[in-house]
C-alpha cells in the first residue's frame, strides 16, 4: 500500500499499512492514544461552545395614560412599553365593557357602558419574546343623573373648582 500523506494522516497510513504494521500490543496502544486525542479534541470544542452565556429575559416596563372617562362618550387611553425590542404586542383582558385595546399600538378606545372603577392587568410582549405586565384602573362617571339606569349606584364626577 502506497501512502503519500504527511503529519497525523501519514502516521496513521504508515501504521495501518501491512508492511509497517507494528505488533499487536503496540498497535493497540497507538489506537488507544489516537482515540484519546480525538475525544479530547471533541470535548474541548464542546466546552468552548457551551461557554456562551445566555442572558435572562428582560422585564419590560409597562406604563399607561388612562384619563377618567364618561359613560357613553368616546374614550381614548393608551398602554405603552419600554425596555425591549419593538414592535410590541399588547393585551388587556378585563377592560371595562365597551373598551378594546389595539394589539399593535396599545391604544384603548371605545365607549364605556357603565360608571365605576375597573382594575385590569395589561400584558405586553416584545419581538424578542420578553414580557411585562402592569395593573391599572380606569374610572368612568355618568355626566348627569338622567343617564344613570334605574337601580344603578350613583357615581359622580369630582367637582372641578
Amino acid at each position: 500500500m502506497f501512502c503519500n500523506c504527511r503529519g497525523w494522516a501519514g502516521l496513521v497510513c504508515r501504521c495501518l499499512s501491512p508492511a509497517n504494521r507494528p505488533s499487536a500490543p503496540l498497535f493497540s496502544i497507538f489506537l488507544s492514544l489516537l482515540l484519546l486525542l480525538v475525544c479530547a479534541t471533541s470535548a474541548s470544542k464542546a466546552l468552548d461552545s457551551s461557554s456562551d452565556v445566555i442572558a435572562p429575559p428582560k422585564q419590560l416596563t409597562v406604563t399607561a395614560n388612562l384619563p377618567t372617562g364618561t359613560v357613553n362618550a368616546p374614550y381614548n387611553g393608551s398602554i405603552s412599553a419600554s425596555g425591549g425590542t419593538a414592535p410590541y404586542t399588547y393585551a388587556a383582558p378585563g377592560l371595562p365593557k365597551g373598551l378594546v385595546i389595539n394589539a399593535t399600538t396599545g391604544g384603548i378606545t371605545g365607549k364605556v357602558t357603565a360608571a365605576g372603577s375597573t382594575t385590569f392587568t395589561a400584558h405586553v410582549k416584545d419581538s424578542a419574546g420578553d414580557q411585562g405586565t402592569g395593573t391599572f384602573t380606569i374610572t368612568t362617571f355618568y355626566t348627569n343623573s338622567s343617564e344613570r339606569p334605574a337601580g344603578a349606584t350613583p357615581v359622580s364626577a369630582p367637582v372641578k373648582r
